[in-house]
């Protein structure tokens, strides 16, 4: 169906490898992989050929592999690669998409809802240790990254995204600088867009965040924007509508959080292309 959806005007084209918590059929094996490699390669090709890129959702190692041999552009969620995998991500240059706002608060919240199984709960808690070490690795390996807030799953109301920034700083060990371009100027070339947005620019589009505090310094400053010009149009005193028990929830995770590996390991060297510009 890519001609569809290339016909109704989508850009990407999402690919499900796996499907999360939904399909694990054996406590601490990874999700079954639904597409096979040559499929993925058809539906690259024509993707491709349409002027369309692809993104793969997978939560293993092996559905890296396949997502990356088959042509994908980008990989979301992810796992831990091993030397054969970040070889593909660098020859090919593709990205590894971080969605941790959708991760981290099911997995600190894993056996405390009744609609979630035993097994998806430690599906949770498994994979998360393993995806966070896989976005580490990446850092350090000038593997590119991209940040998304997953909207609309379950513990990602709108307005999130602030969080996906300071939750990837915290986890990896990246700078809040480094976080920052890695949400705006390196997701801007990842989406193929960087010519117009991403960072501030003579002749590009006028769009800026102002915040009260320095997110440089505190990555929640972001989480309230005291003015916002979006393609040249100002809005001042921008406000999202808020859960406020759901956000002291989230609040509530963020101690719960795995930060040892961060801490431990402190910020890539300089020559990654995930580095601030």
């Amino acid at each position: 169906k890519v001609d569809q959806h290339a016909e109704a005007g989508a850009d990407w084209i999402s690919l499900c490898l796996s499907a999360g918590a939904a399909n694990v059929r054996e406590e601490g094996r990874p999700c079954e992989i639904m597409m096979n490699l040559d499929l993925v390669r058809a539906v690259c090709r024509e993707a491709h050929e349409k002027g369309r890129k692809v993104a793969a959702f997978t939560d293993s190692t092996d559905g890296m592999r396949i997502a990356l041999e088959g042509g994908a552009d980008a990989v979301e969620s992810g796992n831990i690669p091993d030397e054969d995998v970040r070889m593909l991500f660098r020859t090919r240059g593709a990205a590894l998409i971080s969605s941790l706002s959708c991760l981290l608060p099911r997995s600190v919240f894993a056996f405390r809802k009744p609609w979630q199984s035993k097994l998806e709960a430690y599906h949770f808690l498994l994979r998360r240790d393993e995806i966070i070490e896989g976005l580490h690795q990446a850092a350090f390996d000038s593997i590119t990254l991209g940040l998304g807030s997953h909207a609309g799953a379950p513990y990602v109301p709108a307005g999130n995204m602030w969080r996906e920034v300071d939750w990837f700083a915290r986890c990896t060990g990246v700078t809040p600088a480094q976080a920052l371009y890695t949400a705006t100027l390196n997701a801007a070339r990842i989406l193929g867009i960087a010519g117009t947005t991403g960072s501030l620019e003579a002749g590009k589009s006028a769009d800026i965040l102002i915040t009260d505090g320095n997110p440089l310094a505190d990555l929640s400053a972001l989480r309230d924007p005291s003015l916002v010009i979006a393609r040249g149009v100002l809005c001042r005193q921008p406000s999202v509508r808020r859960n406020r028990r759901l956000e002291q929830k989230l609040d509530l995770a963020l101690p719960a959080l795995p930060q040892e590996a961060a801490a431990a390991a402190g910020s890539p060297e300089n020559g990654s292309r995930n580095h601030a510009e």
